[in-house]
């Protein structure tokens, strides 16, 4: 990736070699109405994966507009959203959730999410930034033969360990919950990015469950396989939080995980998703 990059006042600052950049100078609200301001942001997250875009002043229709650049909006099944803007999911914490999980959003549906855009409102005064990942890069570190062996497998992609009556959503957050029956999916664990053309790996350790067809426990040991090599701290960056950021990631080349490492203030932020085409 390219060094400091200033095109008309646009500041893209990648955060490492690999993955994610930080973007100064954008005014979002103003590219709704470019007619290239569109096909700028697909450009910035197609080729960096993470982009975090500083002091944006955004109300929720405009949130949902700059998602809808990208695709028809997601609603989640389970999580109960602004009553107002059931597309939008507000994410409030007072108290760190201590579980850090690497994952692609609703990887569960049967079309999930490309593209997620999360907007910080408060941020804690130390901490709470967001690790990111790049599964593609963490299928391009793999052997040839490794390679090999993954094609044409499916993976099961399922809600429950997370928004089932039991799960972590529950058990962590204690927040209401949608009444909703499970869902459960299979994809492929490659795929490739219906944008850009690479490949990629689409396993996590919150939703993906079993291999199709395999012995459980080689199921077991290949998905912790993955999900350690997916985590490998050469294909990380990490994002730190202002107040008027917006991050946005491409579910189908990234995952993410929020870092427990503060324990004073809040984190105030809403999230749009965007429906992304069958994992191919």
């Amino acid at each position: 990736m390219a060094l400091i990059e200033v095109v008309d006042d646009l500041k893209v600052t990648p955060i490492t070699g690999v993955v994610g950049a930080y973007i100064e100078g954008a005014d979002l609200v103003q590219w709704l109405e470019d007619t290239a301001g569109p096909d700028r942001l697909r450009e910035l997250l197609f080729t960096y994966g993470v982009i975090a875009i500083r002091d944006q002043s955004l109300s929720p229709v405009q949130h949902k507009a700059i998602g809808e650049i990208f695709g028809p909006l997601h609603t989640h099944p389970f999580a109960v959203n602004m009553p107002e803007h059931p597309e939008i999911l507000v994410l409030e914490t007072t108290k760190m959730n201590k579980v850090l999980k690497w994952h692609a959003d609703a990887s569960f549906e049967a079309a999930p999410p490309l593209a997620s855009f999360l907007y910080a409102f408060e941020v804690p005064p130390v901490g709470g930034d967001t690790l990111f990942t790049s599964a593609q890069a963490a299928y391009e570190g793999l052997s040839p033969e490794w390679q090999q062996r993954l094609e044409g497998l499916r993976a099961v992609h399922s809600s429950t360990a997370t928004f089932g009556p039991k799960g972590t959503y529950k058990r962590h957050w204690d927040k209401p919950r949608h009444e909703h029956d499970d869902v459960e999916n299979f994809h492929p664990i490659v795929h490739t990015h219906p944008y850009n053309g690479r490949r990629g790996l689409y396993v996590n350790s919150q939703f993906t469950v079993a291999i199709e067809g395999m012995d459980p426990a080689e199921s077991q040991w290949l998905l912790e396989f993955l999900w350690d090599h997916i985590a490998s701290i050469q294909f990380q960056c990490r994002v730190n939080w202002e107040p008027g950021t917006l991050t946005i990631w491409d579910n189908r080349a990234v995952q993410h995980a929020a870092v427990p490492d503060w324990s004073e203030g809040r984190r105030f932020m809403q999230r749009v998703t965007v429906i992304g085409p069958p994992i191919e």
